[in-house]
């Protein structure tokens, strides 16, 4: 919707699927750019149109491995795009030059400005040009342990960004995902003889372990591609895909059954279709 200063005449200038926000006018007043929410496909994406709704557009349209693209900025100056793209947690602040010139149609980019530790957001230019004001977030999880003799809760594992947990049969090791790094690890359950199970781009989550501590599965949960449960041994090795599945089917919340000889797990349908339902592996 567009409307006068004071909020009169408002009418639509353009339909688009999806939630949209962020709009933010070009200096000239010709074009504008905003944030595009897509449910379906867990991403966001940048579209541009000319200031009456006409030559609608997705500004990055072959940009797939930067799926998320948001909170966009143009300098005072109209000369440079700064906006915020990734993957998953992995954020970071992008520019995109305006100008163009006699030997370009269209000029280059974009360009990456920053990179970890911090995941980086929300642009602002100053206004003169010359520094870039962002967000920068380090998220951590901390894990807490309830005493229901006391009702209390209290740190456990302190110092340690984890969750979700799970403990062995034997009450001697626990499995945990490292935050927001999303790695398997496992210890024993005062911390020590830890080890990293798994490794980018595998996003661990909610770790099992197998009645004999022998297996642990977990949730890949990577970023715009369905959910698998993989299997590893607990001692250390290569995850292995659960099942050979369908790639458009999400596979979720494994559950050893008590004589370790299957397990139970949520799986839907092909992309397109309702079907949902509980499964045991043999």
């Amino acid at each position: 919707m567009i409307a006068n200063n004071d909020g009169s005449e408002p009418h639509q200038v353009a339909k688009v699927s999806g939630i949209v926000r962020l709009l933010r006018f070009s200096l000239d007043g010709r074009r504008i750019r905003f944030s595009v929410i897509h449910s379906k496909a867990e991403s966001n994406s940048i579209w541009e149109m000319s200031a009456n709704g006409e030559e609608i557009h997705p500004l990055f349209p072959e940009w797939k491995e930067r799926p998320y693209q948001s909170s966009g900025n143009w300098s005072p100056d109209g000369d440079y795009y700064y906006f915020q793209a990734g993957r998953g947690s992995a954020q970071a602040i992008w520019v995109k030059p305006e100008h163009r010139s006699i030997f370009r149609r269209a000029a280059v980019g974009p360009f990456n400005l920053t990179s970890g530790p911090l995941r980086f957001s929300a642009p602002v230019p100053s206004s003169d040009g010359k520094k870039l004001f962002v967000v920068g977030e380090e998220p951590r999880v901390e894990l807490f342990r309830y005493d229901p003799r006391t009702q209390r809760f209290d740190s456990y594992l302190e110092g340690l960004s984890a969750g979700p947990v799970d403990f062995s049969s034997d009450k001697k090791w626990v499995a945990y995902i490292a935050y927001p790094e999303m790695t398997l690890w496992r210890s024993r359950v005062d911390g020590s003889d830890k080890m990293q199970l798994t490794f980018p781009p595998v996003r661990a989550y909610e770790p099992r372990w197998s009645p004999d501590g022998s297996q642990i599965t977990f949730m890949d949960v990577q970023s715009n591609r369905p959910w698998k449960i993989r299997m590893l041994s607990s001692s250390g090795g290569v995850p292995e895909l659960l099942v050979q599945a369908s790639p458009d089917q999400t596979e979720s919340d494994p559950t050893w059954m008590p004589d370790g000889k299957s397990i139970v797990f949520g799986k839907t349908g092909e992309t397109g279709k309702s079907k949902i339902a509980i499964y045991r592996l043999d």
